[in-house]
């Protein structure tokens, strides 16, 4: 997996327009060569993470806790699987995650 430091992110909930709320994410990250990444999720519940909030609350902790304490992140993304590995950081350790994603085009 990739690490990254995260810089900034932004975050909303809102219909997918097919009637279901998803988490739509936002990531400025700098890798480990000190190259800026920018990418964008659209992430939603599946059989894993059943509740939303608590999966959008999971990821928000971790991508926050990063920024404010420099800590890398890991990331990849399995485009032609939609979902995302990520494990985030935290004062209780690393969250390793796979959740269901689709990347979608920045810019």
């Amino acid at each position: 997996m990739a690490k990254y430091k995260v810089e900034q992110f932004d975050y909303v909930i809102k219909d997918n327009g097919n009637g279901y709320d998803n988490l739509y994410l936002s990531l400025t990250l700098q890798n480990s060569a000190g190259n800026t990444a920018k990418r964008e999720y659209r992430i939603y519940k599946d059989e894993v993470w059943t509740n939303l909030q608590v999966l959008t609350n999971t990821i928000i902790n971790g991508l926050t806790f990063a920024k404010k304490t420099g800590a890398w992140i890991e990331l990849t993304d399995f485009e032609a699987r939609t979902y995302l590995s990520l494990v985030l950081p935290s004062d209780a350790g690393k969250t390793n995650m796979r959740i269901s994603a689709e990347k979608l085009k920045v810019g």
